[in-house]
């Protein structure tokens, strides 16, 4: 019997701190099949052990590494330092997350590289790096992508609407894989049991919980939603739960502290719980590649009610039957919804959410789609 090839995938990360991303690259390689891709990890800097998933990695990397650079040495010998680094472990494929850990390995030329994009970095970057130099770093890395894809190097983006938007806005073509949430993580929350853990959690027990969980910025719009509950003739019967930090939280707690029912509970390790608890998740993003938290949610079984930007409308669209959109910017139109999802039959629209999830959106299904990926790449299809 002929024995099966076994290709080694390393994955270059600037560290394993805890985001979105991160998460969804563990869930690739921890799904991987095993006879058939061994997978190996690569970081640049040192770890903040306060927030890192390294450990978690290495359950299913047999072998990491780690330059113990920073963002000037990344730039000064961080490609001459890869090249070599590769050369000993002689990758067949090297996945750069994000542009930066992709660009810097350019000087290897003896394996296939890869890269997910998971925004659209004219919308992304100016949020993250300010107006100017955000975009003069997305026309850098768009320049960088269209070059790579005309000498046949490939992408991949994490939703089909950031593909859709790549071909509108920039005139090409990228393939995607939808993001996937591991189904083993998160459990619905049982009517029996909501009182004990709303009492655990210091929630209000006669209260209905909407839910928001990520980072506090610009892009990810919370003000907006937080105009929508306080302007909700529900105001005084719901409570919203901002789960995590980010540069707008301080300024955000500050202007709304005489709002009760507005919680900023700030990062907290226990998520599942909490969506165990909540009625509605409720996301206002201004652009996203495709939302983690929202599918958090639905793992968890929460009805949902999105802005209508691309990706949520993508999910949205896979069954209407699980909440609602809004149209962005419009808080009329917010407070309305909720208003309206306030009387629907939440434990109903949960349930078509969490079936929803489970049939197209799970981190076995996503890992599959890039398993197949990766050998489309590797034997040239």
């Amino acid at each position: 019997m002929e024995k099966i090839k076994k290709y080694k995938i390393v994955y270059v990360i600037t560290n394993c701190k805890k985001t979105g991303p991160m998460n969804q690259t563990l869930n690739i390689i921890k799904n991987l099949d095993k006879e058939m891709f061994e997978p190996v990890l690569v970081t640049l800097f040192e770890e903040n052990f306060n927030d890192s998933m390294k450990d978690k990695y290495k359950q299913y990397c047999k072998e990491t590494y780690c330059l113990k650079t920073n963002k000037l040495g990344a730039v000064m010998t961080g490609k001459r330092r890869l090249k070599k680094l590769f050369s000993e472990i002689k990758p067949d494929l090297i996945i750069g997350l994000g542009m930066p850990p992709y660009n810097l390995c350019s000087k290897y030329k003896d394996a296939k590289k890869l890269v997910t994009l998971r925004n659209y970095c004219y919308e992304d970057y100016p949020s993250k790096y300010g107006k100017y130099i955000g975009r003069m770093l997305a026309y850098k890395d768009m320049h960088i992508i269209k070059n790579n894809l005309k000498q046949g190097n490939p992408f991949v983006t994490c939703s089909k609407s950031l593909s859709d938007i790549h071909r509108e806005k920039e005139g090409i073509e990228i393939p995607f894989i939808r993001n996937g949430v591991d189904m083993t993580k998160y459990t619905r929350g049982k009517e029996s049991e909501k009182k004990e853990l709303k009492r655990k959690l210091n929630i209000p027990e006669n209260k209905k919980v909407i839910t928001y969980s990520g980072i506090l910025f610009d892009r990810k719009n919370q003000e907006e939603l937080i105009q929508g509950v306080i302007n909700s003739q529900y105001k005084e019967d719901v409570i919203l739960l901002l789960l995590g930090d980010g540069i707008d939280k301080s300024d955000l707690e500050k202007k709304y502290k005489k709002h009760t029912n507005i919680v900023f509970a700030g990062n907290v390790s226990n998520v599942e719980e909490y969506l165990q608890v909540t009625d509605l998740y409720a996301t206002t993003s201004k652009s996203e590649g495709m939302p983690n938290g929202v599918l958090e949610a639905m793992a968890a079984g929460v009805a949902l009610l999105m802005s209508d930007i691309p990706q949520h409308q993508e999910v949205y669209d896979l069954d209407h039957r699980m909440g609602a959109v809004y149209k962005l910017g419009d808080i009329k139109d917010l407070t309305e919804k909720i208003d309206w999802i306030y009387n629907q039959d939440l434990n109903s629209m949960g349930e078509y959410s969490y079936l929803t999830v489970t049939n197209n959106l799970t981190a076995v299904i996503m890992s599959k789609n890039y398993q197949k990926f990766y050998l489309d790449i590797l034997e040239d299809k």
